[in-house]
């Protein structure tokens, strides 16, 4: 389990006018997630993501590992 916060467009050096973006929210993420164990060395993960301000980005993540 994972709460993240992060802000990547806080700010942004000045472009100019009309030229630099504005700045945005900081994004909040709960992430959870699980590995299950195949076999010896072989591994299958899944995570889940929620984002508190753009829903749109919500994510299942299925994976596989292997170790040899």
């Amino acid at each position: 389990m994972r709460w993240e916060r992060f802000n990547t467009a806080r700010s942004y050096a000045d472009l100019g006018p009309g030229l630099t973006p504005s700045a945005a929210a900081a994004e909040r993420v709960y992430t959870v997630g699980a590995n299950f164990q195949v076999s010896q060395g072989i591994v299958v993960k899944a995570d889940l993501q929620r984002f508190r301000s753009n829903r749109n980005l919500d994510r299942f993540d299925l994976g596989l590992g292997w170790s040899f």
